[in-house]
């Protein structure tokens, strides 16, 4: 719901924040009194598993167990071994989920500790002040680590936080507060973010989640207020509460079809939010109940700048996208007046033909440099005789292949044609270029390629009087999809 006033909403936030409470949503305990066994304390859950809540003993190298009682152990709480300087080592076994708030905080002597593959959330401070977290050899680019876990980013984060590729967790509150941090990109590795994990992060301006992501949890984004844009994943179905609350500067937002519950508060201030996504979705059915815009999308995309219908090139852009022949500029934006390059054309030539290996081929471009989105295409391309490269007046060859140029509508329809040639499509097809007012105007290279491309449909002309082909304009990204589709369909 939209009720909170500013001031409570941004108390509570810094309570939570500052009490280090983040991490143990979804543990549940009953009210049923702590039980011991030997040297632990325990409390049973709501699923009738257990919580280890307390450790008096004093092993130096420490196996906690799995079961307690014979009931299987699932989550260790807060504060449970804090402050045992008689752990040297710690092993957490398989089963267990969940680890809470300062868990381990104050262990000075801790320094190896084995987490377990079945672990989803973990408070960020739950191992600070031991010898671990305060080892330096254990911090990276101001973020501390342990395995597949990224607990926290102190004391400083930089600008833009590199995440590990590997990363499978996100500790709860792991960079809140991190006031330097405008960009992050979390890598596909990370299934699960703990609770206000980016909170108070307001330098923060762009976010993109990893795919594979399900559940956005309680206050991740909370009071990022310069944060405009965010990119969710096609996996995702829980947006927790208040995770976005008081983002005044989100201005919209792609909500995946796989989205399913959308918690309390979660858009709380975010005054200026209007929503993108397909119609009849779960995300139309939440805009409509809380007095947020929505804009319906075409279908099968995730595209913002792509309508429905009433534009021509709707279905030609469904179409490459589906078949993975183009991409958007960006998750959310197709950009369908910006005009192609000459490397981006490479690349779907490259991607038509099943992206081959270029092994054993040359490289002929001195500005196709290794490690470019666009680098095995361009060689492909070259060795297929489809990309040829620029050329002096003298014939010699410049060496360059120009991969930022605009492609303009001759040199796709050239380089279209030779990659038909290429895979043996019959090109013999011919239709004068007189019937179009600036047919005299094409390049005499690319004469033949637009007469074939005309005679299939391909190239089908502006609507002028007469028609024009416009052969020396910049191809858009819109005119391509639309091309590649009548070559393909």
């Amino acid at each position: 719901m939209r009720t909170l006033a500013r001031k409570s909403l941004a108390w509570v936030l810094a309570v939570l924040l500052a009490v280090g409470v983040w991490g143990m949503a979804g543990v549940s305990l009953s009210t049923v009194s702590a039980a011991t066994n030997g040297d632990y304390t325990y409390t049973t859950l709501s699923d009738g598993t257990l919580s280890i809540t307390g450790y008096t003993g004093s092993q130096r190298d420490l196996v906690i167990p799995a079961q307690l009682d014979g009931i299987p152990v699932t989550s260790i709480s807060n504060n449970a071994f804090q402050d045992n300087s008689a752990l040297y080592s710690v092993v957490i076994p398989e089963g267990i989920t969940e680890i809470g708030a300062q868990a381990f905080y104050g262990c000075g002597n801790l320094a190896d500790i084995d987490l377990p593959s079945t672990l989803e959330s973990v408070a960020a401070n739950s191992f600070e002040e031991t010898a671990c977290f305060n080892n330096p050899n254990r911090w990276f680019n101001g973020c501390f680590y342990l395995e597949d876990v990224l607990l926290c980013a102190y004391p400083e984060t930089p600008t833009n936080l590199k995440v590990w590729d590997n990363t499978r967790i996100i500790a709860g509150g792991a960079a809140a507060y991190s006031t330097n941090l405008t960009g992050l990109v979390l890598p596909d590795s990370v299934e699960f973010m703990g609770e206000g994990a980016f909170a108070y992060c307001t330098a923060l301006t762009s976010v993109t989640l990893s795919d594979g992501m399900e559940t956005i949890p309680a206050a991740a984004f909370a009071l990022c207020t310069e944060l405009r844009e965010i990119f969710l994943p096609d996996s995702l179905r829980v947006i927790g509460e208040s995770a976005f609350a008081g983002d005044v500067s989100l201005g919209a937002m792609v909500l995946p079809d796989s989205l399913e519950l959308v918690e309390a508060g979660a858009f709380e201030l975010c005054t200026g939010l209007s929503f993108y996504g397909h119609a009849g979705s779960y995300g139309q059915q939440y805009a409509n109940n809380n007095g947020f815009p929505f804009l319906v999308i075409a279908d099968g995309l995730p595209f913002m700048d792509v309508a429905p219908s009433g534009v021509y090139y709707t279905e030609a852009v469904q179409y490459v996208y589906g078949e993975g022949l183009m991409t958007g500029m960006n998750p959310t934006t197709f950009a369908p007046a910006e005009n192609l390059s000459r490397a981006h054309f490479a690349t779907i030539l490259y991607r038509m033909a099943g992206s081959p290996s270029v092994a054993g081929m040359d490289n002929p471009f001195e500005d196709n440099q290794s490690g470019a989105f666009y680098y095995d295409a361009a060689i492909w391309c070259n060795n297929a005789g489809i990309l040829t490269g620029y050329y002096n007046p003298d014939g010699s060859f410049t060496g360059r292949f120009g991969p930022s140029d605009n492609i303009t509508r001759e040199q796709l329809a050239t380089m279209l044609y030779r990659y038909a040639d290429y895979i043996g499509a019959d090109t013999s097809a011919r239709t004068s270029l007189d019937g179009f007012g600036d047919g005299a105007a094409v390049s005499s290279f690319a004469v033949e390629a637009l007469e074939w491309a005309a005679a299939e449909g391909i190239v089908s002309g502006r609507l002028t009087t007469p028609p024009t082909i416009a052969p020396q304009d910049n191809a858009s990204r819109a005119d391509t999809a639309v091309m590649i589709q009548r070559f393909l369909v």
